[in-house]
């Protein structure tokens, strides 16, 4: 070979090196960076030769009456395995206080559950180790689910959970106290009503009789969040994680106005401590926030107490919102290990979690007396929930027109995260220590960090 021939074929070598590492590149590319926006093979199937461990982290959502709902679960798990056999479910129950820290904790080391339940309704916990449904299921499927409740999971074209069940954002009111007032209950029934219309009655009521009460939580921050989703104005965390403070300024002045008037029951800093007594007594005219639970439970005490009329009416809202309900939504989240056990192991894990899902979506909406976020489960539900027609009525009226109350931001960054916590701590402020609308601003402003950017 001459000394072209040697030269033709060294250029030639380093091509084919030069190919070599490109091809290298692509697919490190493809299979790892790729990976960060994690694209699942459609064609993944479970293999029927192959173990699966899913790891399921869950509430006691029946609270007082747990051990119901432990049965229910490991019925369900039993009934799910029969089918797929190769598809082993270990579920724990967490605490209600310290479970969001351990899944936070699970999440920073890498190795969260494979399904959580989301019972305080948040959405995106997690954007690299979350998977996002639409990725596991069609749109048919997801057409199966409350338009409100799984457009509430969506965030930036994604799908980040299985709405489970609905819970329209509810006052619980004396019926026999309210009708004194001007307030036209059937037109709040259907129409919902506003902030102006709520002061003016509280102001009736008691002026009328300073027996007649409002009475708030001062320490449970969810009335501040119903409000905020009830105010106008933009959403407070900007896209670019800016802090816009009209929403919460709008919102505190309502509760200043209310706070220096007389309708809430002295001290105003300790009357969640009156809530129930008051209500039963026939002194309470509007009882907020409400749980499900709780709610489940005056339900039950409901038959017991002759002078109460209890009814439900929306949390009021201000006259320029166009909408006039709200709902906040639940349902299960979806992880994958920082160290990837494969799309075939995805599919286990969605597999399990739409059946569990439809099971719980029905189950629980009974028992809580809520809605479920699955719409084949709501002829059945119609038929066996135990509540009055007026109460069914009422929760399937508020569910066609609604915004979630989660409007802090359109997703939920560490500033977003930061705010909540921040404004849950200010809120019980603003009671106890009487803050002003500005100072809780103020406070704010002076210690939320800047946006991350994450």
């Amino acid at each position: 070979m001459g000394i072209n021939g040697i030269k033709k074929y060294l250029i030639f070598l380093v091509l084919l090196i030069i190919i070599a590492i490109s091809s290298a590149g692509l697919n490190y590319y493809f299979n790892y960076y790729q990976k960060d926006e994690f694209i699942i093979d459609k064609e993944a199937k479970i293999d029927p030769n192959k173990q699966y461990n899913i790891a399921y982290w869950d509430y006691p959502l029946l609270w007082g009456i747990e051990g119901d709902y432990k049965s229910f679960l490991e019925d369900k798990i039993v009934e799910f395995q029969q089918k797929y056999p190769n598809i082993n479910i270990s579920y724990k129950l967490l605490s209600p206080i310290e479970g969001s820290s351990a899944l936070q904790t699970s999440l920073e080391n890498g190795q969260p559950p494979d399904i959580y339940n989301s019972i305080w309704g948040k959405k995106l916990f997690n954007s690299k180790l979350q998977i996002p449904i639409n990725l596991l299921t069609s749109e048919e499927e997801v057409k199966k689910y409350h338009v409100s409740a799984s457009k509430s999971f969506y965030v930036e074209g994604k799908l980040w959970g299985l709405p489970q069940l609905i819970f329209p954002q509810l006052w619980v009111v004396n019926k026999e106290i309210l009708e004194k007032s001007s307030l036209d209950l059937d037109v709040v029934y259907e129409q919902g009503w506003s902030w102006k219309q709520f002061i003016k009655v509280a102001h009736q009521l008691s002026n009328s009789n300073p027996q007649h009460y409002i009475i708030f939580i001062p320490d449970n921050e969810e009335l501040l969040f119903q409000l905020l989703a009830a105010a106008s104005g933009p959403r407070m965390i900007s896209e670019d994680g800016q802090f816009n403070s009209e929403r919460l300024v709008n919102t505190l002045q309502l509760l200043a106005e209310l706070r220096e008037s007389n309708v809430f029951p002295a001290p105003k800093e300790k009357m969640g401590q009156k809530l129930l007594s008051h209500f039963w007594q026939g002194k309470a005219g509007v009882i907020a926030p409400v749980t499900p639970w709780l709610l489940n439970s005056l339900y039950q005490q409901d038959k017991r107490y002759s002078k109460v009329s209890l009814t439900l009416l929306p949390v009021p809202v201000n006259e320029a919102l166009d909408k006039k309900f709200l709902i906040k939504t639940t349902g299960l989240i979806l992880f994958r290990h920082q160290d990837y056990q494969g799309d075939d192991h995805s599919k286990a894990v969605y597999k399990f979690a739409e059946f569990i899902n439809h099971q719980q979506s029905l189950y629980l909406a009974k028992k809580l007396k809520v809605l479920p976020a699955y719409m084949p489960c709501y002829a059945k539900w119609e038929e066996e929930v135990a509540v009055s027609d007026n109460i069914k009525k009422t929760l399937l009226n508020y569910s066609q027109s609604t915004n979630d109350s989660e409007s802090l931001s359109k997703r939920n960054s560490s500033v977003t995260v930061q705010l909540k916590e921040m404004l849950g701590q200010e809120y019980q402020n603003f009671w106890e220590k009487e803050l002003s609308p500005q100072q809780v601003i103020d406070e704010i402003n002076e210690n939320l960090l800047p946006n991350d950017n994450d």
